[in-house]
């Protein structure tokens, strides 16, 4: 590997040694380890493309932006689907100094239009089917396009020197939540964003080489899951990557299909696209699969799914992390023993602690909010131009929230409950509304489910569960009554669903998580 590369394995072969040995790099810069590594480093479809290439394209985006007058920190868009064009153009920004903010392809026109006037975008690079909805958001942007854009992506000249100098502290990149309470924040992060997750990118991908490896996912690269969870650090690693364009749902046979094509060893998927896998059962053994691990999170990962992939050779391993704070956790059989219903243990460099409302420390074992202690490298700056916000989030800088619930146990292990400001509170029991979907999806006829609870005299909350039927099951209050009991004896006494509602389908963001105040307001109105 390159020497400037930061390669956690050089701490020791134990996650104990790993830990006890640790150290930050004084120094960090993403595009110029990604210029000098050498080979393939985006194959897209027939079309590979080496890392100098990418070297002088980058450059050229550099340039560009330079000849358009773009000022450093200032925000260039990009709206394109995954594309060695998209990466160019991010790894370009970050050389000019300007600030690249991602935005997803699966955006309406008012939440492009948002994130366009907050920010005072006046470029963006795209992919040529958004551009009607870029000029509908706003009339005066300058689009860059591989077809109909006021400029030519592809005419963009290479070059191939570009003189640039990153401070690993200043602004790079804005990620926007997705606003699944209230509207989205926009998280300005460091060029250490990187940095912060290479430890659990590198033990829960089991220690990828460039060698070896070539990696994908199905995850758009708009969102912290695909770009900052598997582009960048693979090309940082310099491991060959591979586009993978996607319709709005997911086509598992597809996948499968590019990831024996390809002979992809890596990947990451979240829990949901790894049950809809299991969900085609042997048809897998059609394939000829080289995936040795997969990194997973954003969901519960039950035992269910590690049985799975224990049965197909295949690692899966679990990590916690937001797009606020980077990858935190981490898994891995290779140098700790993993633990089934918890979110791995703290990561190397990263220094989870568990608050009260006062922000005073707790125990292991103690409930309370997951927070990370400051500095971190892969930490946010702060929510752009939100100063009310930011400072709700991070606690003079010291700690930065999660606004998730969990515990430390006695072993090392983080456990997730959930959101604080969703958990359910009833009779006092303080229960997860993750858990009571796992059981109600458990159930052969049910397509899906989500609970949410809302205020009640008596209990403090009750529980409710909008439930989506599978196809050909007719809606009744008997299926009422057996799912009702069904949970009741599966998961908790205290802990069923004492109104269930049949609906067609359930709202979501455009990540997949379940909008709970959508179905809280529904319930509202129906009242």
């Amino acid at each position: 590997m390159n020497k400037d590369i930061f390669d956690i394995r050089k701490f020791g072969n134990k996650l104990s040694d790993i830990k006890q040995n640790f150290q930050w790099p004084d120094d960090f810069n993403l595009p110029k380890t990604i210029d000098s590594n050498e080979g393939v480093a985006i194959i897209e479809g027939d079309k590979v493309f080496s890392y100098q290439y990418l070297k002088e394209k980058s450059n050229g985006i550099a340039k560009f932006l330079d000849d358009l007058n773009i000022k450093k920190e200032e925000v260039v868009g990009g709206i394109m689907q995954q594309s060695f064009n998209l990466i160019s153009s991010i790894l370009g920004t970050y050389k000019k100094g300007a600030i690249f903010m991602s935005i997803s392809t699966l955006l309406g026109i008012d939440s492009i239009k948002l994130r366009l006037e907050k920010t005072n975008t006046k470029v963006i690079f795209s992919d040529s089917n958004q551009i009607k909805k870029l000029r509908e958001a706003k009339n005066d942007l300058i689009i860059v396009s591989d077809d109909g854009g006021d400029y030519d992506i592809n005419e963009i000249k290479r070059v191939s020197n570009y003189d640039f100098k990153i401070e690993k502290s200043k602004p790079s990149h804005l990620l926007f939540t997705s606003g699944s309470t209230g509207e989205p924040k926009g998280a300005l992060l460091p060029h250490s964003w990187i940095l912060g997750i290479l430890p659990s990118f590198q033990i829960s991908l089991e220690f990828p080489s460039k060698e070896n490896d070539v990696f994908m996912t199905p995850i758009e690269w708009a969102w912290i899951g695909g770009l900052g969870n598997m582009a960048l650090p693979s090309l940082y690693l310099g491991i060959p990557l591979v586009v993978y364009k996607r319709e709005k749902k997911l086509d598992v046979y597809d996948l499968l299909s590019k990831y024996e094509k390809y002979r992809i060893t890596g990947t990451v998927l979240v829990p949901s696209a790894l049950r809809m896998i299991m969900k085609i059962g042997n048809e897998i053994n059609k394939y000829d699969l080289k995936i040795r691990s997969i990194l997973t999170g954003s969901e519960l990962v039950t035992k269910d799914i590690y049985d799975w992939g224990e049965k197909l050779g295949i690692s899966i391993n679990n990590t916690y992390g937001q797009t606020e704070t980077g990858l935190i956790t981490c898994e891995s059989s290779l140098i700790m023993n993993k633990k089934i219903n918890t979110v791995g243990v703290p990561c190397p460099g990263h220094d989870i602690i568990i608050v009260d409302d006062n922000y005073n420390v707790l125990s292991n074992n103690e409930v309370g909010e997951i927070a990370l202690r400051l500095p971190d490298p892969g930490v946010m700056i702060g929510y752009y131009k939100s100063i009310e916000a930011t400072q709700k989030k991070i606690i003079d800088n010291k700690i930065i929230l999660t606004g998730d619930l969990g515990y430390i146990d006695s072993d090392g292990y983080l456990i997730f409950i959930g959101r604080k400001d969703e958990i359910i509170k009833v009779s006092g029991y303080r229960i997860n509304p993750i858990e009571i979907e796992n059981v109600i999806n458990s159930i052969p006829y049910v397509k899906e489910s989500a609970v949410i609870g809302i205020e009640d005299k008596e209990k403090g909350m009750k529980i409710v569960a909008f439930v989506v039927l599978k196809e050909g099951v007719e809606k009744s209050d008997n299926i009422k009554d057996e799912i009702k009991s069904y949970v009741k004896s599966r998961f908790a006494l205290y802990a069923y669903p004492s109104i269930i509602e049949f609906v067609d389908s359930l709202p979501t963001t455009t990540t997949g998580k379940i909008r709970r105040n959508e179905l809280k307001q529904w319930l509202l109105n129906k009242k």
